[in-house]
């Protein structure tokens, strides 16, 4: 969708988006938020994943759900009217904040939940799926819901591993995370039966931690995203990885029960983690 016959800048709020469907719920979460208070119509600008060189190949996830807002892609012209606001630093940034008006172009990835907390309840009832999911979802859905303390756990693999310029700043959660969170699980006298994750099934087959005990594998190959996503919010507790996919699979339950996250979130150095993981959830070493 193009806009140059309707655009009128003053009255929108334009969201930059890129990255995979974690980063994307990120910037829709915060253009909301922004739309919101300035009392605008968000839109979506997809230009920057047209942009396929030198990046993990992205697609538009966010009609999958049932956002409030208009999708298409802005020209040089269009932009060019919008006030840029491009995001500084990885963590909170209260500046941006302040200078947030109609017309406005946020452009940047916004991992902190302090930039749309506030507005949790919208969330929670526009990021729920359009359509029907398949079968063997629907089965797993069950599963999940007749355990009274389901937890789920994502190992998150892809490009973290295969693309050493992704490996180098995002680095892999190790196996002593996962050890050390489901130990830390297991004290507070919780008996879980865990749904394991990942975007690599075989490795996940080959290395489920001797911790985990009462487990079922969610088979990628034969779900979606949007899918796992889904599923992991219908879990009490969650182990996510480093990962703003399970960070969203654990900020959209609304079962009150316990989150771990790794303690280091990046593992370049230049990089500032203090506010992606919410305060009330738990960060865990990944040292013995």
């Amino acid at each position: 969708m193009r806009f140059s016959h309707i655009f009128r800048p003053r009255h929108l709020v334009v969201s930059s988006l890129a990255g995979g469907l974690g980063n994307q719920l990120f910037q829709y979460a915060f253009g909301r938020a922004v739309a919101l208070r300035h009392n605008c119509e968000l839109v979506l600008d997809t230009r920057i994943l047209q942009i396929k060189e030198g990046q993990t190949p992205r697609e538009l996830r966010l009609t999958d759900f049932e956002i409030k807002a208009k999708i298409g892609t802005l020209s040089h012209r269009e932009l060019d009217r919008c006030v840029a606001l491009k995001e500084r630093q990885s963590c909170y940034d209260q500046f941006i904040v302040d200078r947030t008006v109609p017309g406005c172009r946020l452009t940047g990835y916004w991992q902190t939940e302090k930039y749309f907390a506030h507005i949790r309840p919208q969330l929670l009832s526009e990021l729920t799926l359009c359509e029907p999911v398949k079968e063997y979802i629907a089965n797993l859905a069950q599963a999940v819901n007749r355990h009274p303390n389901s937890a789920s756990v994502h190992f998150r693999r892809g490009d973290y591993v295969t693309d050493p310029q992704v490996a180098s700043f995002h680095g892999v959660c190790n196996i002593t995370y996962y050890q050390n969170a489901i130990r830390a699980l297991k004290a507070a006298r919780i008996k879980p039966h865990f749904f394991l994750f990942s975007d690599d099934p075989d490795w996940l087959a080959a290395n489920v931690p001797d911790e985990i005990e009462d487990f079922t594998i969610v088979d990628s190959r034969q779900s979606s995203d949007r899918e796992d996503l889904w599923l992991m919010s219908l879990c009490k507790h969650h182990i996510v990885a480093n990962s703003s996919f399970s960070w969203w699979g654990a900020w959209l339950s609304q079962k009150q029960g316990l989150q771990f996250a790794p303690a280091q979130w990046f593992i370049s150095p230049t990089f500032i983690d203090r506010d992606i993981v919410p305060p009330t959830w738990h960060r865990i070493p990944a040292v013995a």
